[in-house]
């Protein structure tokens, strides 16, 4: 008996994995009343899945091009959510083999959270067009398609991307480690200090500009501390550098950080709580603040 409308997919690596997917997608086809049989077969070397509809259907048109167009969008989800995971996987244990497996777990995700629908929706859904352009014009002139082989030959510019945005994942994984090395060297050296001042109280305004008073609400003069070349603060980095330095000079028993400050600040707050620990007490509208109304 002649299949209506065959299409065959192969892949080397997936098999467990389409499986599902493909189950997944076929079943949710049958809500909408579209019926797509299919054959699988388990051979040595590879998996294949024979997929054609079912003569029930009541479909008018280019029988061909109607199942081409579901799996399409089958597929294409398939390479978004898995496929991508899978060849990031094995990127970094082929060219990344200097970070130990628990580092390279952390990048791959790290590296997917970027990629994700929830992170950068309009990128996601760009890329997945792609994808399914290609599938479109591939299913043009075929039939058959190998997973793997599509992705390589077919979607170079997506394995290119995926390369760059490993390569970006580790510039800020490495960042990331210098810059806990660095204030794990300030927590230690400001744990071998004696206290020069009992307590400190960081207050800002509503537009990033702070004073540091003392517990006597005495303003502090900061402003000939030198900085401690802290360049992670983007937008803000000179005043974070005066005001991480500035901690750093007076050494204070306690530290009270007022409102605002993790606002304009959230990378400053992170090294504050870092290197002072327990000495750290996070305001929550104290009568300090509901009386300056945070204005110098």
């Amino acid at each position: 008996m002649e299949h209506l409308g065959l299409v065959i997919i192969v892949t080397q690596k997936y098999g467990s994995d389409f499986s599902k997917k493909l189950e997944s997608g076929i079943n949710a086809l049958k809500e909408r009343k579209i019926i797509i049989n299919v054959e699988e077969k388990l051979k040595p070397d590879n998996w294949a899945w024979y997929c054609f509809l079912d003569n029930k259907n009541n479909l008018i048109g280019d029988l061909n091009s109607i199942i081409k167009h579901y799996l399409s969008g089958v597929i294409s989800d398939f390479i978004m959510e898995y496929m991508r995971a899978s060849i990031l996987e094995e990127l970094l244990k082929r060219d990344y083999s200097y970070f130990n497996k628990s580092e390279r777990g952390l990048i791959l995700r790290l590296t997917l959270h970027k990629l994700s629908h929830k992170e950068n929706k309009n990128k996601y859904l760009y890329d997945r067009n792609e994808v399914l352009c290609k599938l479109v014009e591939h299913f043009q002139m075929n039939h058959y398609i190998n997973l793997e082989g599509f992705f390589n030959f077919r979607l170079k510019n997506q394995m290119a991307e995926l390369k760059n945005n490993i390569e970006l994942t580790i510039d800020d994984f490495l960042a990331e480690q210098e810059y806990q090395d660095y204030i794990n060297l300030l927590k230690y050296f400001v744990n071998l200090q004696e206290p020069k001042i009992d307590e400190i109280h960081i207050i800002i305004d509503d537009t990033g500009s702070f004073q540091l008073k003392d517990n006597n609400l005495k303003l502090l003069d900061y402003e000939q501390t030198e900085g401690l070349g802290l360049n992670f603060y983007n937008a803000q980095i000179e005043k974070a550098d005066i005001l991480i330095s500035s901690l750093i000079k007076f050494v204070p028993q306690n530290v009270i950080m007022h409102k605002n400050l993790y606002r304009f600040y959230p990378k400053a707050v992170e090294a504050i709580l870092n290197i002072f620990g327990d000495r750290v007490t996070v305001c929550k509208d104290c009568q300090l603040c509901l009386k300056q109304n945070i204005i110098f």
